[in-house]
């Protein structure tokens, strides 16, 4: 029986790991000897498993159809995916940090894959601190856009923004500094109808608010053109610091963000933003259900404007926690909500994102601690357009194994990016503990404001390289793993 300060300690370290691995150089333990970056070739210099084989239609675990994929990615240290997307023509981009190859204490890691799961490059780019890439994006033409943070280049962190071409030739490196010494950084990127690109995130600058002074750390949103060059940011402002975990624009421009509001005298709420393209706050939302501490929050938009939020929240008198779905209309007012609860006090059941298929499903990723194979396992949760739970699988195998992104493709395949110690899998079906509810929320209402902040511009030197990794076969501490799969609930 696991005591109540171990389940604790446990919580608290899920929720780290999960959603901070990377910015905290992807774990607390040394770095390691690294690769310079070499060597590689075009191809990332892929090493593969025993058979040669390089898994194309393969999986990680077993019991798949040929559409079905699963592979790791790593070296000897702590390397993870934080970030999925999928191109025009289906080859599947993912981003994350890698403490096995590159410059540094930890270095952004871009990998790409045909639609069959073929790795066809993998890039580093860092410096000699701490590098990590918590976002990309695909745009029509092919460019691809990472975005996350970096500490190489100055005494703070930095806002960083990488733009790569279809082939892996990095065009431009962008960084973005504040005056407090805690800095910047992003966890979403999204490119408009125009080509222009949205970064979402957080940044520290200095406070007059008792609550959180000298610097409080607010959500922050910019946008950038095609070049990379800066043409309005906000901070969205709230009563005790927030950050912006995920963003989506809508069909209509509008820009969406979700992430989580610090309440210093109450419990914390989820928070929920929209601004138009010209940097407007049209709406902001605080809230959580009744006698739940609001953890984070993660948005999609379906084809019609629709936002969905996934959100984690703890039950303050039990523990319990569960996710939390509702989608709320362009006024952002609720339509429908729902939750999938775990099945222990102390266990931590996580989302990490939320996709919107074509056929309107609603997938939300995370890690569960209450199901599966090991301590922490891949969970993927599915609604109906009319938000009833359609219902829940995990994958994993003995050792842990966590989820941090997902998307669907236009034919309903969903992919899952994270990490994972071992080869996990395949996927386990579990329980449908729904409750589709019309909830009692304890609104904290949004102040209505926001500041522009003062951001500073600066062209890092990165360091590039193309990691000679290990493929389909464990390789570290963490390994990389995206996951493909046609699933039926």
């Amino acid at each position: 029986m696991v005591s109540l300060d171990e389940r604790s300690r446990r919580r608290t370290a899920i929720l780290t790991t999960t959603l901070l691995w990377c910015a905290l150089g992807c774990g607390d333990d040394g770095a390691a000897d690294r690769d310079g970056g070499g060597g590689g070739g075009t191809d990332g210099g892929v090493t593969r498993d025993a058979a040669g084989d390089s898994g194309s239609s393969g999986d990680a675990g077993s019991g798949v159809t040929p559409t079905d994929f699963g592979h790791t990615w790593g070296g000897p240290e702590r390397d993870g995916m934080l970030a999925v997307a999928v191109d025009p023509v289906g080859n599947v981009y993912a981003v994350g940090s890698t403490r096995s190859f590159g410059a540094g204490e930890g270095d952004v890691v871009v990998l790409k894959y045909d639609a069959a799961g073929e790795l066809l490059w993998a890039r580093t780019w860092g410096g000699d601190g701490a590098d990590f890439g918590g976002a990309l994006a695909v745009a029509p033409d092919g460019g691809v856009y990472v975005a996350g943070s970096t500490s190489s280049f100055s005494e703070s962190v930095e806002l960083l923004v990488l733009a790569y071409d279809a082939t892996g030739a990095l065009e431009w490196a962008k960084t973005w500094d504040t005056s407090a010494s805690a800095g910047a950084s992003a966890r979403a990127i999204a490119v408009g109808a125009d080509g222009s690109l949205y970064v979402a995130g957080s940044a520290y600058f200095g406070s007059n608010d008792p609550e959180c002074e000298p610097t409080c750390m607010n959500a922050l949103v910019a946008k950038l053109d095609a070049t990379g060059a800066l043409v309005w940011s906000r901070t969205a402002v709230a009563r005790s610091g927030s950050r912006a975990n995920s963003m989506a624009i809508g069909p209509d421009g509008r820009i969406h963000l979700a992430g989580l509001a610090y309440n210093s005298s109450s419990l914390n709420s989820y928070a929920y933003w929209v601004f138009d393209d010209s940097g407007t706050l049209l709406h902001d939302v605080f809230d959580a259900p009744a006698s739940c501490d609001g953890k984070d929050a993660f948005v999609a938009v379906d084809a019609e404007g629709a936002a969905y939020l996934a959100v984690h929240a703890e039950a303050t008198a039990t523990g319990n926690t569960e996710i939390f779905v509702r989608k709320v209309d362009s006024a952002a007012e609720g339509v429908w909500s729902n939750s999938w609860v775990g099945s222990e006090s102390y266990e931590i059941d996580a989302p990490t994102g939320i996709a919107v298929g074509p056929d309107g499903r609603v997938y939300v990723a995370g890690t569960t601690e209450s199901f599966g194979a090991g301590y922490k396992d891949i969970l993927l949760v599915a609604f109906d357009a009319a938000g009833a739970g359609l219902g829940a699988k995990t994958w994993g195998g003995p050792e842990d194994e966590e989820a941090a992104a997902v998307t669907v493709r236009p034919d309903g395949r969903v992919l899952v990016v994270g990490r994972s110690i071992g080869l996990g899998g395949p996927w386990q079906d579990a329980p449908d503990l729904f409750r589709s509810w019309t909830p009692e929320l304890e609104s904290d209402p949004g102040t209505g404001s926001t500041d522009d902040p003062m951001l500073t511009a600066r062209t890092p030197e990165g360091t590039e390289g193309t990691p000679a990794a290990t493929m389909d076969e464990p390789a570290g501490d963490f390994d990389a793993i995206l996951l493909q799969h046609e699933l039926s609930f």
